[in-house]
């Protein structure tokens, strides 16, 4: 007989993860996946498909340093049955681009001992791409008005 599963306490795991997330410290939202973690981008944007923990950390990061502060991220929905949540979360934030970023989600997450497993994300990638798309634009124009010899960090969030 496998032993029982607390959903309540798998629903608040994901909650916590997304709380910390959009703190910025991305090393204690980290802290809540397993070391064998995977996260699978739905979508054709260019951060589809299935990372490792490394791998998105360092998207994660990419992505919030195109904000001057990290967007929120609230989840407005969650349910859970067995080792599975499912989150419905929106985001806000606006990038020193300019870009207005708003954007919804719906994560499906495995959760074992206490630590994420797997999770599924599901997003408007047309608005993901127009963020990255405004912080080339940004950082082109950032070029371009600094000066010959000037250096400039690329925030575009590119993998």
């Amino acid at each position: 007989m496998s032993p029982a599963v607390n959903t309540e306490a798998n629903k608040a795991l994901v909650v916590e993860f997304i709380r910390r997330f959009e703190t910025g410290d991305l090393d204690h939202a980290y802290e809540l996946l397993a070391e064998g973690f995977r996260w699978e981008v739905m979508g054709d944007s260019h951060i589809a498909g299935v990372h490792d923990k490394a791998t998105i950390r360092a998207i994660s990061q990419g992505v919030v340093d195109v904000f001057e502060t990290p967007p929120s991220w609230t989840p407005t929905n969650v349910i859970a049955e067995g080792d599975q949540v499912a989150c419905e979360a929106v985001s806000s934030g606006d990038a020193r681009s300019g870009f207005r970023y708003r954007n919804r989600y719906h994560l499906l997450v495995t959760v074992r001992d206490g630590l994420m497993v797997q999770a599924k994300e599901y997003m408007d990638t047309k608005h993901l791409a127009d963020l990255i798309a405004s912080m080339a634009d940004y950082t082109a124009s950032v070029a371009a008005t600094s000066g010959p010899g000037a250096t400039v960090t690329d925030t575009s969030g590119s993998a």
